[in-house]
């Protein structure tokens, strides 16, 4: 469009305005687009101090592989549950396990068909269609888990999904603190997730539905030494709250409604 596709602005600039050799007449709409450009610009005085260069994506104006990924993987909004998930008091291997789940990258049945995978995508305990808030939220396990921890904690609401687990919960709308939201959810998400595959892949069932909470009780009791003085004796009246709770449930006596409801 302009005769020296190369020209710098200094060769575009005098002391009147700007100027711009085109090589061809504009049209109507690329003229008017010209007349914008120029009125922008009106309030723009260059000077002829050196050019610097800056990180747009970045408080510090410099490049940091952090506000790279940020963009690339959040464009360029800052994720508040992968803050939490990042600076969560759990093993690193945890750290990747949620954020497999809030990324929807964990490998469950529903997603592997998707890929070509000939299985079956049912929930082999329900028979419903298994992804991600189905194994944590809607199972019947998970179902006894959410509904333990609302009978305990007189919980009006629990989430039903990682939609409202992230716009409840993780912002400051849950029963305690977002870091030990974050704990807790942990713990129990692997402990549903590790029964899930030995049911899927071993076809090794729990010997009752209590077994997935006694499992995420000793995640606990094992990640427990990663958190402050605080938190760790928090996480220890939660753990005899649900044991105490434990004693007292009897599968036999409740109806299957009860258990898989809340």
């Amino acid at each position: 469009m302009v005769r020296d596709p190369y020209c710098s602005v200094a060769d575009c600039w005098d002391e009147e305005g700007w100027e711009m050799d085109f090589k061809r007449t504009l049209t109507t709409h690329e003229y008017n687009r010209w007349i914008e450009l120029n009125d922008s610009l009106s309030d723009i005085t260059p000077s002829s101090d050196r050019d610097l260069v800056y990180w747009a994506l970045d408080k510090s104006k410099c490049f940091t592989t952090k506000s790279l990924y940020r963009f690339l993987s959040d464009s360029g909004v800052s994720s508040r549950v992968a803050g939490l998930i990042w600076k969560s008091k759990v093993p690193l291997k945890i750290k990747f396990f949620l954020w497999q789940i809030f990324n929807n990258k964990l490998q469950v049945a529903r997603s592997l068909v998707k890929r070509g995978w000939r299985g079956n995508s049912q929930c082999c305990l329900c028979a419903c269609v298994e992804d991600i808030n189905h194994i944590l939220f809607k199972c019947h396990l998970a179902k006894l888990v959410w509904g333990m921890l609302q009978e305990i904690y007189d919980i009006q609401y629990c989430p039903r999904s990682l939609g409202e687990l992230s716009s409840l919960w993780f912002l400051g709308k849950g029963p305690w603190p977002k870091r030990l939201i974050m704990f807790v959810f942990a713990c129990f998400a692997w402990a549903l997730w590790t029964c899930r595959n030995k049911m899927m892949i071993e076809k090794h069932f729990p010997k009752a539905p209590t077994d997935v909470i006694y499992t995420a009780l000793s995640f606990m009791q094992k990640w427990s030494y990663l958190l402050k003085d605080s938190d760790r004796d928090r996480v220890a009246q939660m753990k005899e709250d649900v044991l105490r709770w434990l004693k007292d449930f009897n599968t036999s006596a409740y109806p299957l409604s009860d258990v898989v409801e809340f």
